[in-house]
């Protein structure tokens, strides 16, 4: 009943996210207004989730000691909005639905670039943001980034520079982390061709997923050790071999993503550089971010700590994908070379899916709950559904 009450909230949410992404699409002026029925749909579906991610109920443990003792480890921004919210007897799901929020609106003022496929890329982002549940504090930084970005994608001038920057420094503030993201997004805004072509990008994925090995991070490990600046970095250096080389005790990750996951990374890949044929320098700057994301991909996820900055590149195939479903349902052949690869580019979005939608929760019913499973609990023990992993 879990999954089944999970999955239909989830495919009402995509809906009145499409519904809204559509209203993007007809109105000038006044995004948030017509988007407001996704923006509550989403706040509401993933603000009021409970105990999904290891994240969420560390979270949830620190936010009460913060409240009560005005003490915290947390980057300065982060911990003065909780201190705010405790101040005002708002519950830790209050800052749930607070970040929820942030994103969904992030995502909305974004998407509004892209008007044309505003109706698909809407719902897309929320399907591919979805890491954001566990990594709470990192897509709240993140989703004020995105926020400067749309800016800047919009105007391209020294006023959107500026904004990009100031909220680029409130991200750092809630998660100091963030800053290298900064650094390459706003380095690719001055090329406005595609890095690469599909051939060399495919074969250099290969490459590296063949040769790289996490032993290779050993020697940063020491290094790491010389690293502290506060409780914080120094909560990472503890655990150096388990951001740095996969995990412990030979938990490693294969370089290889699930075959569901490499085959769109291939649609978007191949027919996104098609694209850039026709569309304008936002889309080829998209695709260049997505791109850097996909060739590092073998690397990053074998490597627990540049995974998450890998995902936060991978994740624009949203908008990549949603130039492409609107080819497909178009029945146009401009990107595609025949009906055959159509209707097998179709097939495998579909499988995607399929798989992400529908079958997550054989393993672990108990991380795709609401608040109304809670049974009287603030969170779900962290040491005993994901710390006891980590040792």
């Amino acid at each position: 009943m879990t999954a089944f009450v999970y999955v239909c909230l989830y495919v009402i949410m995509l809906f009145l996210l499409f519904i809204s992404g559509r209203n993007i699409s007809k109105r000038k002026n006044n995004v948030v207004k017509a988007s407001l029925l996704g923006i509550i749909a989403f706040s509401l579906n993933e603000g009021l989730r409970f105990g999904r991610g290891l994240d969420y109920n560390y979270y949830a443990r620190e936010y009460e000691y913060v409240v009560n003792t005005h003490k915290s480890t947390w980057d300065i921004c982060f911990a003065e909005i909780a201190k705010f919210l405790g101040s005002m007897d708002i519950p830790w799901q209050g800052y749930v639905f607070l970040m929820s929020l942030a994103l969904i609106v992030s995502g909305v003022l974004f998407v509004n670039n892209f008007k044309d496929v505003s109706k698909w890329a809407l719902p897309l982002f929320a399907v591919f943001t979805m890491p954001a549940e566990n990594l709470m504090r990192w897509f709240l930084g993140w989703s004020i980034i995105l926020i400067g970005l749309s800016f800047i994608l919009d105007k391209r001038d020294r006023k959107s520079v500026f904004i990009f920057i100031a909220l680029s420094v409130i991200a750092c503030l809630i998660h100091l982390g963030l800053f290298p993201i900064i650094i390459v997004y706003f380095a690719l805004f001055f090329i406005n061709k595609p890095l690469l072509k599909p051939y060399w990008s495919i074969a250099i994925f290969l490459t590296i997923a063949l040769v790289f090995n996490t032993s290779f991070m050993e020697r940063f490990i020491d290094i790491m050790n010389l690293i502290s600046i506060n409780e914080r970095t120094d909560y990472y250096v503890r655990n150096a071999e388990y951001w740095l080389m996969g995990g412990y005790a030979g938990n490693t990750k294969s370089a290889f993503p699930k075959y569901y996951e490499f085959l769109l990374f291939l649609v978007n890949i191949w027919f996104g550089y098609k694209l850039t044929k026709y569309l304008n320098s936002k889309f080829i700057y998209l695709y260049n971010l997505f791109l850097l994301g996909f060739i590092t991909y073998p690397i990053c996820r074998q490597i627990e700590l540049l995974f998450r900055y890998n995902n936060l590149f991978t994740l624009f195939q949203f908008v990549i994908l949603a130039y492409i479903v609107q080819e497909i349902v178009r029945k146009r052949i401009l990107i595609f070379q025949n009906k055959y690869m159509l209707v097998l580019s179709f097939l495998i979005i579909l499988n995607y899916f399929r798989v992400l939608l529908f079958t997550p929760f054989y393993d672990t019913p108990d991380h795709f709950l609401y608040i109304w499973d809670s049974n009287g609990r603030d969170y779900l023990d962290p040491y005993i559904y994901w710390i006891k992993d980590m040792k």
